[in-house]
């Protein structure tokens, strides 16, 4: 007998194998008899499948009935780029931050109304937060990287200084956890990203928040540099 769980797996495969039937073809639009022939399945087993793939945008149906593969598989792909371009360089960062403060590490992008973490770095305490990379959490909960975020994407640089970088968090989105975050920016003093460090609050309180912050603002000062920032953005540093 088919298990729930089995039967759920095979529906995500199924799905995947109709996503991968494009690298099939030199044809950027199929239809549903095309799909069929290249995928094996029945033309009722697609189109059930096609109605969640177009609802999460991995699917798109164009005005003459074919399908074409959708925006969120071109948002994958810039995530993956990001990720393969940033590890090298971001990782050692947060590596040396959880060294130094012996909390966790995370970086974070934005995603639509959510702030995503791309890379973390346990510290190696045995009580820590539970956060893993691609986990999202939504930036109207509030938290230090969500007042980074809120602080820094839309906002015009001038000049930095170590009193404005950071942004800290004490039992805000969750009442026994602390966090400070700053920005991280790259070239052209874009804004790319937050650096956080997180904590339980019985350790991580406003006392021993005054050392991680200057954790952060010498060590995703020269993130930023190394990320391409300009260095007259960090004058008053």
């Amino acid at each position: 007998m088919t298990s729930k769980s089995s039967s759920g797996v095979a529906a995500v495969e199924r799905a995947l194998r109709i996503i991968d039937a494009f690298r099939e073809t030199d044809e950027s639009a199929l239809s549903l008899a095309s799909l069929a022939t290249i995928t094996g399945y029945y033309k009722s087993t697609i189109l059930r499948l096609l109605v969640s793939l177009e609802k999460y945008g991995y699917i798109r149906q164009i005005s003459d009935g074919r399908y074409k593969l959708g925006h969120a598989l071109a948002e994958l792909g810039n995530i993956y780029h990001e990720s393969f371009e940033l590890r090298e360089v971001i990782e050692p960062v947060l590596a040396s931050i959880v060294e130094q403060a012996n909390e966790s590490a995370s970086f974070l992008i934005r995603k639509d109304q959510s702030q995503q973490i791309l890379f973390r770095h346990n510290t190696n305490l045995r009580v820590r937060d539970s956060f893993q990379a691609g986990d999202s959490m939504l930036i109207a909960d509030g938290g230090a990287s969500a007042k980074v975020f809120l602080k820094f994407e839309d906002l015009v640089l001038d000049r930095l200084t170590p009193k404005n970088f950071c942004e800290s968090s004490f039992g805000e989105r969750v009442p026994e956890m602390a966090g400070v975050a700053a920005p991280v920016f790259g070239e052209g003093n874009k804004f790319i990203g937050v650096v956080s460090v997180t904590g339980p609050s019985y350790r991580f309180n406003k006392q021993s928040a005054g050392k991680i912050i200057k954790i952060l603002n010498k060590e995703v000062r020269e993130l930023c540099l190394i990320l391409g920032a300009n260095q007259d953005l960090f004058a008053k540093f």
